[in-house]
């Protein structure tokens, strides 16, 4: 697991820290996808089974439909439709055994969350999201969550040369799929659940 920036990190740590969490972010997500692949795979192989089996019951084994699911999928003949079913079923319960296995590897021996997300954001719409975190994340193809104060980016703002630009913004809306967030107007009251109503809506 990719250690945590703190504030005694240079540029160029929190950069590799970054590039860690975005590796394991990626790696998680592609684990899951792979074990949601494989349970659909198994899914689809019990109920064609299943569905099989049922009209070999109806029609009998000495038809030549019980002829035809003595073959598996995989072209190998077995001596029934039974034998058939006993195989691909024991195929089925290891399967299933693996995708636990890797659930237990993934969400209990790593602790894990089940759906292995990663949710990177960022404070204040800081020119350094721009010029630090925008060439890292959209290397790798990752979009990020930028909280923005819209007051500071007025020119009139004495924020606002610290600030990325609304261009830049739209940037990574538009461009790299990043969520930009409304971090209030002005973010002069962390107490804004205690404010008017004129003084919520304005923020």
């Amino acid at each position: 697991m990719a250690e945590l920036i703190n504030k005694k990190d240079s540029l160029n740590d929190g950069r590799k820290k970054l590039n860690e969490a975005i590796k394991d972010s990626n790696k998680a997500l592609t684990d899951s996808q792979q074990a949601l692949l494989k349970a659909v795979e198994s899914m689809d192989l019990s109920e064609r089974t299943q569905k099989e089996l049922t009209e070999a019951i109806l029609e009998g084994d000495s038809s030549p439909l019980g002829g035809q699911l003595s073959v598996g999928a995989d072209g190998k003949v077995y001596d029934g439709p039974q034998e058939r079913l006993i195989a691909e079923n024991q195929k089925l319960t290891s399967q299933l055994a693996d995708i636990e296995n890797l659930q237990d590897y993934e969400f209990v021996n790593k602790k894990r969350k089940p759906k292995g997300h990663v949710v990177f954001i960022s404070d204040d719409g800081h020119k350094g999201d721009w010029e630090v975190l925008k060439p890292i994340f959209e290397q790798a193809g990752v979009p990020f969550c930028a909280a923005i104060i819209t007051g500071w980016m007025d020119p009139d703002s004495n924020k606002y040369n610290t600030r990325m630009t609304w261009d830049q913004v739209r940037y990574l809306q538009n461009e790299m799929g990043c969520e930009i967030m409304s971090h209030s107007r002005n973010h002069t009251n962390p107490r804004i659940t205690e404010s008017p109503d004129s003084y919520v809506r304005e923020e």
